[in-house]
């Protein structure tokens, strides 16, 4: 018969059981990691393109309503100084007022300084006007603007005259610019025509290069979303890039990465996989020695004690050698898996808030003001009550910022924050949008009423705030938008309450 010692087959065992993963991980085949890099490229890169059309639906959005607010306004010889800050935040160049037939351009309202013509050129002023009668929201492709900059126009007829617009892409550069990753991963966007309004080639841009004969550009401006492999001229390399048309105004956004990331990436993951192979099998060795030393000794000192019977110690006893240590050792791993457990808690709790809280006024962001919303929507809907949106603007804030510095006008979003909180019942929502912008969700319990809570909040809000011993004049425009049933879309009651802001902030 052979033997095999106690503390050998423990060894052999524990280093099977803990090297057959380790050997199945480093196992693992090259084509395997890459496949799972290019699955998840696949992922990033389409959510990273469709978020960033969707912002770029959002800017067009506003941008229209700029247009829409601005157009009445110019043409009927209103003041329009007090909306140039935020003109010059959504980085229109200029608007003019312009007689059709004759080109002349009768008034202009100068955003960034640049020189307007007295008089519209022929072909410029053929384009105006077939850009006028198309749809409203119709931007016309990027092009090179007589001081060398990009500009895409906007015109919209008001009576006998014209209004023109012209709108800079610094506000979509800066966007594209933001998604980086990898080594040369970033963001192009294209307009319907395939010309280029952001790209990281500062050449492409200043000259609205043309890339509408690409197939991956001819997929995203027939409004394909997707993700596809090509050649990029940019890089010169193969990529892989995520691809989402922006709705509503027809332009393409593309997300893509050299290739040769991908395969770098999986080359590495095949290199620590080595690497934890021996690793691991070393230090499974060492522990292999360790527990099979200290298990063995317990079974050494059965078998001491079984001869010291055989030779007439009746006596003899076997005391627990490891009990009180054993005990111990599952206490403090106890102890330990709960101070990590309530740490991770802590931080997860943290992260969560850092993601869904605004970190000034600690308020909820749009995102998750919009997912709240809906389930407090979901959850009165059939119960008769009335759900009022407010939004809210903090009139001239650009100035106090301009003015005071930041450190007051932050000063000055908290105090809002503050007062909302303090109106707002227990089941109400408050976000802080962006900026100078917040939200309210308020749910009417009778006798309240809409308009009364309404004139309270904007009275509130209209209070005057000391600042380091000054007293800074506060105003809020107020717009307010009230629903109930089922089928309410809080993304709709925030646009109507926003146009009733505008309304209110015209007044």
């Amino acid at each position: 018969m052979v033997s095999i010692r106690v503390r050998t087959v423990l060894i052999a065992a524990f280093l099977v059981a803990s090297g057959m993963p380790l050997l199945t991980f480093w196992a693992w085949p090259h084509s395997a990691a890459l496949q799972k890099e290019m699955n998840e490229a696949n992922d990033r890169h389409l959510l990273l393109a469709l978020t960033a059309a969707g912002d770029l639906k959002d800017y067009h959005a506003n941008v229209v309503k700029s247009v829409q607010t601005i157009a009445p306004l110019l043409a009927e010889g209103q003041p329009t100084d007090f909306a140039v800050p935020l003109l010059s935040q959504l980085r229109f160049r200029h608007f003019c007022l312009i007689d059709p037939l004759s080109g002349e351009v009768l008034r202009v309202v100068p955003v960034e300084p640049v020189q307007i013509p007295a008089v519209l050129p022929p072909a410029m002023l053929a384009t105006v006007l077939e850009l006028a009668d198309r749809p409203a929201g119709g931007m016309a492709p990027v092009r090179i603007a007589p001081d060398g900059e990009p500009e895409i126009l906007m015109a919209q007829r008001r009576g006998e005259r014209v209004v023109l617009a012209s709108l800079g892409t610094g506000y979509v550069r800066d966007l594209s610019a933001r998604i980086v990753f990898g080594l040369k991963g970033h963001a192009v966007v294209v307009d319907q025509t395939g010309r280029v309004i952001a790209h990281p080639r500062a050449d492409w841009v200043a000259e609205a290069h043309d890339l509408g004969a690409l197939a991956p550009v001819q997929q995203v401006l027939a409004g394909v979303a997707g993700v596809r492999m090509f050649f990029s001229p940019a890089i010169g390399a193969e990529v892989i890039a995520g691809m989402a048309p922006v709705p509503g105004v027809g332009w393409g956004v593309m997300v893509p990465q050299p290739i040769s990331e991908l395969h770098a990436a999986a080359a590495r993951i095949a290199q620590s996989a080595r690497f934890v192979f021996l690793t691991g099998l070393g230090l499974s060795a060492l522990i292999a020695l360790v527990f099979s030393t200290l298990m063995s000794k317990g079974i050494q000192a059965v078998s001491a004690a079984a001869r010291q019977m055989t030779q007439g110690d009746d006596k003899v006893r076997i005391r627990p050698l490891f009990r009180s240590l054993s005990l111990t050792e599952i206490e403090e791993l106890r102890t330990s898996f709960n101070t990590m457990a309530q740490e991770v808690g802590e931080s997860r709790q943290t992260l969560l808030t850092m993601v869904t809280h605004d970190s000034l006024t600690g308020l909820l962001n749009r995102r998750a003001f919009l997912a709240a919303g809906t389930d407090l929507i979901d959850r009165v809907a059939g119960t008769g009550n009335l759900i009022v949106t407010f939004f809210i603007d903090v009139d001239h804030f650009k100035s106090i910022n301009d003015i005071y510095g930041h450190a007051a006008g932050d000063e000055l979003l908290v105090a809002v924050a503050q007062r909302l909180q303090a109106l707002a019942g227990p089941d109400d929502l408050i976000a802080r949008q962006s900026g100078d912008e917040f939200l309210l969700l308020h749910l009417l319990r009778p006798p309240e009423n809409a308009e009364t809570f309404g004139r309270a909040l904007a009275d509130a809000l209209s209070e005057d705030h000391d600042w380091n011993g000054r007293r800074l004049t506060m105003t809020c425009s107020v717009g307010g938008c009230v629903g109930s049933g089922i089928g309410l879309v809080i993304e709709q009651l925030i646009r109507c309450a926003d146009q009733a802001m505008y309304i209110a902030k015209e007044r």
